[in-house]
Formats: structure tokens, sequence, C-alpha cells
């Protein structure tokens, strides 16, 4: 059996979702006509512009982890998305800090961020301003019995320590991660297949060839 640690299901009906976290948007107020680009790393930070009735601004630029953030702010209304080709924190900023260089950058991101995003765009001269947008927080699951050779995808870090919390790993357990950040949060007790894509269908590909 394949379980998705997720805050979002999927339509696949052999995949069991696992609630083991829950997005809360922040309540805040910004102008993004005072910035030149808008990085962000989830399809929660274009949520919590929704949230809090932030427009979007056509003269702006979007930088978006995965095809999900990318959809989320072309959908919203920005005119100008640019989706990257590493979908893996580090490598995110990495790619998109050339061309930031000097501009007036707009990072929404989560309470907890576990890759060097801010780090990586200040130290390549970006003009960075960050707002906190939203936060994963952990929610209590109910109990449940796992089958031998579960496989687990597994969404965020925070998803990580969601399940960690509210149950125990097993040897005979399987996991997948969708990213280098959350590989890492797997470290130590288990060696994850990490997606290439921050895409949970690339995932759940990954975890069929397990069975």
């Amino acid at each position: 059996m394949i379980y998705l640690c997720s805050n979002t299901s999927c339509d696949d009906e052999n995949i069991v979702h696992l609630e083991l976290c829950k997005i809360k948007y922040a309540s805040f107020s910004v102008d993004l006509s005072a910035f030149s680009a808008l990085v962000i790393s989830s399809k929660n930070a274009i949520s919590a512009l929704a949230f809090n009735k932030i427009p979007p601004n056509n003269k702006i630029s979007v930088f978006a982890i995965g095809k999900v953030s990318a959809n989320a702010a072309s959908k919203y209304g920005f005119g100008c998305v640019y989706e990257a080709q590493n979908s893996h924190g580090d490598e995110f900023a990495l790619e998109i800090a050339p061309g930031l260089k000097g501009k007036k950058t707009l990072l929404l991101r989560p309470k907890e961020q576990i890759s060097d995003i801010k780090r990586i765009l200040e130290k390549n001269g970006v003009l960075l301003s960050e707002q906190i947008a939203y936060e994963n927080s952990i929610v209590t699951a109910p109990k449940r019995q796992f089958e031998t050779g579960a496989v687990f995808i597994f969404a965020s870090p925070k998803n990580v320590e969601g399940f960690l919390s509210n149950f125990a790993w097993r040897d005979d357990f399987r996991a997948v991660a969708i990213g280098k950040s959350t590989a890492s949060a797997l470290d130590g007790f288990t060696n994850p297949l990490v997606s290439n894509k921050q895409n949970i269908s690339e995932c759940i590909k990954i975890a069929k060839n397990l069975l």
C-alpha cells in the first residue's frame, strides 16, 4: 500500500492520504507594486495572497518552484510567471539569483523554511524582503496499522515530522521524498528515493515501482 503524507490528497483511489499537517495562513499586507519580482516555493504562498485579499500585479515577475506553484500563480492572475528548471530549494535559488541581482524582490515563505533560499539570494546581490505567509502545523492523526512493506510519500519536511509525531517508523517501510530538503528530514532512519521534480505525480510513479 502507498500512503501520501501531504497537505493535499490526490485523485488516485489506490493511494491512502495521511493528513499529518494543516496549513494556517498569516495575516499580512504587502504592496506588490513596490517589487520587481516575487519568489515562491509553494502554492501556499499564492493561497496566502488570496486569503489576505492581495490582488496580483501584472508588472511583477513571479519565480516559482515546480509546475504546481507556477500554475497557481498564473491562475491567480500573474502574467509573468517563471517555472524554475530546478525544483529543489537551494538549486532553485542559485538558478534564479543571477536574473534577480540588484532587483527589489519579495520572498513569500513559510514560518519554517529548511532550504537556504533567503541566504543564497542575498549573497548573490538580490535586494530581498521577506514575508512569512503561512505555517504548517502538525495535527493528531487517527491510529492506524500499516502493512509490511508499505511505501510512504513525503511532500515536505513538516510531513516527516508529523508522521514521526504520530507513528513509529519500521525497517520494512520504504520512503519517497518530493525534494532534497524532505529527504534530509528522513536521514538517520531511512534512505528515501528522491523525485527529480517537485511533483506529487512523479513521486507516485516512483512509489508504485517499489511495490
